[in-house]
């Protein structure tokens, strides 16, 4: 519980924060430290908005098998490949369909958030 209230709550907050800093970079040709400028005031008030498809996304990537798999990685590391039937389906879903709309969707908000009214006061979540 405290590694949670630690460490994960602090880094969702950080991640919705800055989560559009790369957008601007490449949209708007800003420099780093101000394309992060620029996402903190864009997520400002919509941070609870953007959580469901952080968490969605952070969900598809932990609970979907991966096909490789790292065996003992600190004393021998070694990969071992996984085809099983499931593992091919969810590698394939998840890399193919679930992460993709995801990141169209971040893209999305990315867009909606540049043409929307900014703060929560026209709109926006509840969040600071």
């Amino acid at each position: 519980l405290a590694g949670l209230l630690a460490f994960v709550l602090p880094g969702a907050v950080i991640y919705l924060t800055y989560c559009f800093s790369e957008y601007f970079v490449v949209d708007k040709r800003t420099s780093v430290k101000d394309s992060f400028l620029l996402s903190r005031a864009l997520t400002y008030g919509w941070r609870t908005r953007l959580l469901p498809i952080a968490l969605l996304a952070l969900l598809v990537s932990v609970l979907a098998p991966e096909i490789a798999v790292i065996q003992d990685p600190f004393n021998n590391p070694s990969v071992a490949l996984n085809f099983g039937a499931w593992n091919v389906v969810s590698f394939v879903l998840k890399n193919f369909v679930f992460l993709p709309w995801l990141s169209l969707a971040m893209a999305r908000a990315y867009v909606y958030l540049l043409a929307a009214p900014s703060g929560p006061a026209a709109g926006g979540g509840e969040d600071a």
